[in-house]
């Protein structure tokens, strides 16, 4: 988890848990599925009179609006900028994904019951991807005895490009398209 990241969550948590050892277990109610979910120590929530609720999706979404609205006085580049809660989780899954924790890992926090799911979350950019491989490639070499893997000959490699040169430019000759005649 990047560090920014790993802030904004651990000032979340500070202010849940002002009081208290933990963040309470609530319900909240999931208008998309009509039912009510499992307590659960959602981060965005308050507290009314001795209860705790977790707040709706709307009101967080209001919240991240005028949030983007005050900065954008100052940062134009968030002027048009939109914000939703799920977003947030999305930036989360990308966060602990890329940062190396292992995908299924990574889907259990999230309660994905479908790798798929989580893949589909989390946002791949091209060097990340070259990165990863590449730490892979050197971790995996380092494992292997030294004598297993072979080292490219200067020789060989220019070869290689010779004739690579020496093709670039040529085409096949490609052969007549056939011809088929159909019976009247």
């Amino acid at each position: 988890m990047s560090p920014d990241l790993f802030n904004a969550i651990a000032q979340v948590v500070r202010r849940q848990t002002r009081n208290r050892r933990a963040i309470p277990l609530v319900s909240r109610y999931d208008p998309q599925e009509r039912l009510w979910s499992d307590p659960m120590p959602f981060l965005f929530q308050r507290q009314l009179g001795t209860a705790h609720v977790a707040l709706a999706a709307r009101t967080i979404a209001g919240m991240l609006r005028r949030s983007c609205n005050e900065i954008a006085q100052t940062n134009p580049v968030f002027a048009d900028t939109k914000f939703t809660p799920h977003d947030f989780r999305r930036l989360f899954a990308t966060d602990i994904v890329n940062g190396g924790l292992p995908i299924h890992i990574g889907a259990a926090l999230l309660g994905h019951p479908n790798l798929q799911t989580t893949q589909d979350y989390v946002a791949v950019f091209a060097e990340d991807i070259v990165q990863h491989y590449q730490q892979f490639l050197n971790h995996r070499r380092s494992q292997r005895p030294d004598g297993e893997i072979l080292r490219c000959h200067t020789r060989g490699v220019g070869r290689v490009r010779r004739t690579f040169r020496q093709t670039q430019g040529r085409t096949r000759e490609l052969r007549p398209p056939l011809r088929l005649t159909l019976p009247p």
